[in-house]
């Protein structure tokens, strides 16, 4: 994939699940976010690994924060990659968590008055793409998880004591 996800995946066919999921691996590693698995983060910071769904939408949510609070090109494709992703998984709970991320990013994105003559064409030729999850059948490793919320890497060296983290290993 050339260029910025987001702009990837306003076309109409979405790309396969793998190459999604090593682009958001690449974008979350640039961000300098991880999501470690459920088992890992217990193990490391002695948080459950496990919690009731509720809980673990709530702090899955939390996490994204950074994504839709701090917009830029990257931070959107990967909201915008979660969305695909979701989608093609078929997880509700996630894809409604994402899509309310999207939708903030994108209101603070517009929100600024230099934006103001690309308000509406970004919203209906990009922003309802991911809103309305209008893709023809997507072709079939970032893996999202409600039990696996995103972390600032710095924050989870300083957590673990672990550093040098590589590649894809979350």
């Amino acid at each position: 994939m050339k260029g910025h996800l987001i702009w990837t995946l306003t076309h109409p066919m979405l790309p396969p699940l793998d190459e999604l999921r090593e682009e958001l691996a690449r974008l979350k590693w640039s961000l300098k976010l991880r999501t470690p698995s459920p088992l890992q983060r217990e193990a490391m910071t002695g948080e459950p690994a496990f919690l009731p769904l509720d809980q673990a939408a709530t702090r899955y949510s939390e996490s994204l924060t950074v994504l839709s609070t701090q917009v830029d090109a990257r931070s959107l494709s990967v909201l915008a990659g979660l969305i695909a992703e979701s989608h093609i998984i078929g997880d509700e709970t996630l894809l409604n968590i994402h899509k309310e991320h999207f939708q903030s990013a994108v209101d603070l994105l517009l929100d600024h008055e230099w934006m103001a003559s690309l308000r509406a064409p970004f919203k209906r030729l990009v922003a309802s793409r991911f809103i309305f999850c209008s893709w023809e059948s997507p072709a079939l490793q970032h893996r999202s998880s409600i039990h696996a919320p995103f972390v600032a890497i710095d924050d989870w060296e300083r957590q673990t004591g672990v550093t040098g983290w590589r590649g894809h290993d979350w």
